[in-house]
């Protein structure tokens, strides 16, 4: 018995990009410029088990097997963009900035425009600064994330005639004093509306080929994230730290999924902390550490209910029952890195020696989360396993410049 996959994300793009800088006053600074890229897309993914008829019995599964029954879809894509910013000095303290980016996307004979205005201002004193920020953003570029137990698959598409672009609207407000004793704090609030999302169905993942209707299937729905950033930034000669703490939610809804209820998305982290401080021993020798801490992602996990069905030969099929989408979280997230920098200047140039630790204190971080169960006993209770990839790794590293 077994359950494989197969599936690819592959993408050419060629294109051009030309840009132009204007100063036309002290306190106007204008960049425009146009673009154009031509993208070919060829996504492919196919999903097989021991009860359809793909890969004979006697013959063990592999990737060229699965990849021979798959058709590449082609799709070309045509990307035009036309952009301008300009950043406006009202005071010594006091800017704003104005852009403008609208783009073209043309792909299976539909032609899309979007439009991104944004708005960025910032105003203060010496030691303080207020930041604040609007703007619409678009792409025409779909990312499906497999978010149930197994290996995390990302599988890119485009926009076609049946998938509109993605578009999101965007603001921000933040405050940074400068203070002696601690260095800069900073508090920001952000939040994000976001429309035309896509991802895989409720029943499994896609099965994406040139003779397929895997547009169709697709489910395609809204989303929105928000949360704070508190920071603290410190720079003295011999010590440098940052401290970071971000507090976000962010959710998904689906007419197709979860019975058309809002759900927590693969990026709902709850809490996140990044620590790092560079330590100079003297002009020559430092040490850098830096720690990371993450809330589990979220993953979702059948429950304990489960019935067996039979094929045609009898054999047993596990059917397993869901009751929520993303309603599990795997462990906390964290580990430890450091390494001392070695540092040597000569007539021709500079090096840099590095001997670190990667994962220093051997957290077994869960990678994804593997369910086990009895095929052949009903009464066997469903049971998971976390598996890691990463212990602790001693790492090296050497670069010159010159």
């Amino acid at each position: 018995r077994y359950d494989a996959g197969y599936y690819q994300s592959k993408i050419e793009d060629r294109g051009a990009r030309l840009e132009l800088d204007i100063i036309p006053q002290n306190r106007h600074s204008v960049k425009l410029g146009v673009g154009y890229v031509n993208h070919l897309f060829n996504p492919t993914m196919l999903l097989s088990n021991s009860s359809d008829s793909l890969v004979n019995v006697q013959t063990s599964v592999s990737s060229d097997i699965l990849r021979s029954q798959l058709e590449e879809p082609e799709i070309q894509a045509e990307e035009y963009e036309v952009f301008i910013e300009d950043e406006i000095k009202l005071a010594r303290h006091t800017s704003l900035n104005l852009g403008y980016n609208h783009m073209m996307v043309r792909a299976s004979g539909a032609t899309y425009h979007i439009a991104q205005p944004r708005i960025l201002f910032k105003t203060g004193s010496e030691n303080y600064t207020f930041n604040a920020s609007w703007g619409r953003t678009g792409q025409f570029l779909h990312s499906l994330v497999n978010t149930g137990l197994g290996v995390p698959i990302d599988v890119w598409l485009p926009s076609t005639n049946q998938i509109a672009p993605e578009e999101a609207w965007t603001m921000s407000l933040g405050n940074f004093v400068d203070t002696k004793s601690l260095g800069r704090i900073g508090l920001e609030f952000f939040y994000k509306e976001m429309d035309n999302l896509t991802r895989y169905g409720d029943n499994s993942l896609l099965d994406i080929s040139a003779n397929s209707n895997w547009e169709q299937q697709m489910p395609v729905g809204t989303g929105n994230a928000y949360g704070m950033e508190f920071s603290i930034i410190k720079n003295k000669a011999k010590t440098s730290y940052n401290l970071s703490y971000t507090l976000s939610w962010s959710n998904r809804r689906f007419d197709e999924i979860n019975n058309g209820a809002s759900f927590r998305s693969r990026f709902d982290r709850r809490h996140v902390v990044n620590f790092s401080l560079i330590q100079k021993l003297n002009p020559d020798i430092d040490v850098a550490l830096n720690w990371q801490f993450g809330s589990g992602a979220p993953i979702t996990i059948p429950s304990g209910n489960r019935y067996f069905e039979y094929n045609e030969g009898g054999e047993p099929i596990l059917v397993l029952v869901y009751e929520g989408i993303n309603n599990e979280l795997l462990p906390a997230y964290h580990r430890l890195d450091f390494g001392f920098n070695f540092r040597n200047n000569y007539d021709w140039g500079s090096s840099v020696l590095t001997l670190g630790l990667y994962n220093a204190y051997n957290r077994q971080n869960p990678f994804y989360r593997d369910v086990v169960v009895d095929l052949t006993d009903p009464s066997d209770p469903v049971r998971f396993e976390d598996v890691t990839i990463l212990p602790v790794l001693p790492t090296i590293s050497y670069s010159i410049s010159f």
